[in-house]
């Protein structure tokens, strides 16, 4: 079966968003698409400091839509990722959505590699808080992880 899985990121500082959006999507090659409010975004400015300091010093509620061919997760390559910025009431959040058969095929199955990952970027981006799990990642009952821990799920297979 395939299911989608979200790895939610809240609460992202915004002196740290656009060094983890530079990061998730390493190069202007490996983006495939990108959409800001509802309009295309050249794919270079993914990639642009200036892009990502001028969204978050705008004061203005804004989302973008961001698919990469692949996302690194650990030490493994994913393929087909989607990376969804949302930004509202002072805070901004970033969802990471891929699909299980894509991180079956990476030999990504386990919770602890998800929480290690997320844990990782937490700490270096200054997220206040992170959990994954199937879509919709905010169901606690289909979590690998939560910020304090593996959840009831242990495989996304």
């Amino acid at each position: 079966m395939n299911e989608l899985l979200e790895f939610a990121f809240d609460g992202v500082s915004p002196d740290c968003l656009g060094k983890m959006m530079m990061d998730f999507a390493r190069a202007t090659e490996n983006v495939s698409t990108a959409v800001q409010d509802g309009l295309d975004l050249p794919l270079a400015s993914v990639l642009d400091p200036a892009y990502w300091h001028s969204l978050t010093t705008a004061g203005c509620d804004s989302w973008c839509i961001i698919n990469l061919k692949t996302i690194d997760i650990g030490d493994k390559a994913v393929d087909s990722a989607t990376l969804l910025m949302f930004h509202n009431d002072e805070l901004y959040n970033l969802a990471v959505l891929l699909s299980s058969k894509d991180c079956t095929k990476a030999n990504l199955e386990s919770a602890e590699e998800f929480y290690q990952w997320a844990k990782a970027s937490g700490k270096k981006y200054c997220v206040a808080d992170f959990y994954g799990g199937m879509d919709p990642a905010s169901d606690e009952k289909t979590r690998l992880y939560s910020k304090g821990a593996a959840g009831p799920f242990l495989t996304c297979t």
